[in-house]
């Protein structure tokens, strides 16, 4: 509860009313009624101020309450509403119609769209209500690279490196897969898309990848620059790139949580361990770590000891609608 007596003296002392809400964190409005009560009442100075306790001040000032709604109105029923919203193609602009439709036939008087598209945003915050995201099988595959990266012994070079794991998720199945590369080459970066196809056993028609300089040459909006062998390789597979916007981790948020997912699965169960890593593939598996997810969900990690392996995280039983694979990888 905000002290108004003590508001009031220190606008009565000089300091404006937007200094004193500024300080006290409290509202113009609110300012301006206190002082139009402390004028109501004859406290015009501080002198007049100087015997009064906040008890009674308060005792008779009360802080306007927003307006109820008209009763004479016929308001919809907005959990209807919220239901009616999680069909596809439906807008608040159609169910906004189809509610002064009803309320024409039947003689009832109706809110205008800009109070009905304000009470059901009320509505929609009150419970905590989030925005439904809809995505179509095999539309997009989101990809990039997880942050954190993976510290091995290369015996080639005889030292310590760190190796990078590739991302790609299919937004509608939220299926991931993840595979390890010793670098962030562009190879690295088009071997990564390769075997994703492989896994999904389809291409996707549009892949969201972030703005990296491996893929992307000048990220823009409208016209990005693609470097040249992505490009090549998505002209081959019949599919476009649709790059995220700079500093838009929202436009690939799947991809997002499956870094999550993938480095709290992958990368946290290394966190303890030494890799070494040998000559191509002729070394067996290293470990095989099998995890549960929410008790419904088995995730299979794979982890040989060279690295040109998958590392697959199926989440989803059903495969996504895709394009068909191409003959040659």
């Amino acid at each position: 509860m905000s002290n108004y007596l003590t508001l009031v003296r220190a606008v009565y002392s000089g300091i404006s009313q937007r200094q004193v809400a500024k300080s006290y964190q409290v509202s113009r409005n609110t300012i301006a009624l206190a002082l139009q009560h402390a004028q109501k009442r004859g406290w015009l100075t501080l002198a007049s101020l100087a015997s009064i306790s906040e008890e009674e001040f308060c005792c008779d000032f009360h802080l306007a309450k927003p307006p109820a709604r008209d009763l004479s109105y016929t308001w919809p029923d907005y959990n209807w509403v919220h239901q009616e919203l999680s069909k596809p193609y439906v807008t608040l602009k159609l169910l906004w119609e189809e509610y002064v439709a009803q309320c024409v036939q039947s003689g009832k008087r109706y809110c205008m769209e800009t109070q009905f598209r304000q009470h059901y945003h009320e509505y929609a915050q009150q419970f905590k209500s989030t925005i439904r995201l809809e995505h179509k099988p095999g539309l997009v595959l989101e990809v990039d690279w997880a942050g954190t990266k993976i510290k091995y012994f290369d015996q080639e070079k005889v030292t310590w490196s760190e190796a990078s794991l590739f991302i790609s998720v299919l937004p509608c199945s939220q299926l991931i897969y993840a595979e390890p590369f010793p670098d962030q080459s562009l190879s690295s970066w088009i071997s990564g898309h390769v075997h994703g196809f492989q896994y999904f056993n389809g291409v996707p028609k549009t892949i969201i990848p972030d703005n990296l300089k491996t893929g992307v040459k000048q990220s823009n909006f409208y016209q990005p620059v693609i470097t040249k062998a992505y490009q090549e390789m998505v002209d081959y597979y019949q599919t476009i790139i649709l790059p995220a916007r700079v500093r838009k981790p929202k436009d690939k948020p799947s991809v997002e949580n499956g870094v999550l997912i993938s480095s709290r699965k992958i990368l946290a169960k290394l966190r303890n361990k030494q890799i070494y890593s040998t000559v191509k593939e002729h070394m067996p598996p290293a470990k095989t770590f099998f995890t549960d997810w929410n008790g419904q969900r088995n995730a299979v990690l794979k982890l040989k000891l060279w690295f040109r392996q998958f590392w697959i995280v199926p989440l989803s039983n059903s495969r996504p609608i895709v394009l068909a694979l191409a003959c040659l990888p």
